[in-house]
């Protein structure tokens, strides 16, 4: 776990830092850790990113869940 934490958070860091998005939504199978990631993942993120307050910085979890790549995908299909 501590692996794909820092993985994870690495790779968030630099989205981050580029894109500055205003959150981080989690979703699908990954989100079902809950707090158990979410919490150190935030740690990581805030570590690794020193351009900006680390309160600027948000990770939550998907209110959909499993299906929110699949609600992502119909709703980007319908756009077509």
């Amino acid at each position: 776990m501590a692996r794909a934490i820092s993985a994870l958070g690495a790779g968030m860091a630099n989205v981050f830092v580029t894109l500055a998005p205003e959150v981080f939504i989690l979703g699908g199978g990954i989100a079902a850790a809950g707090s158990q990631l979410l919490d150190p993942l935030l740690f990581e993120v805030r570590r690794r990113v020193s351009v900006a307050p680390p309160d600027d910085i948000r990770i939550v979890q998907a209110n959909l869940g499993r299906v929110a790549g699949a609600v992502g995908a119909a709703l980007i299909a319908g756009r077509s």
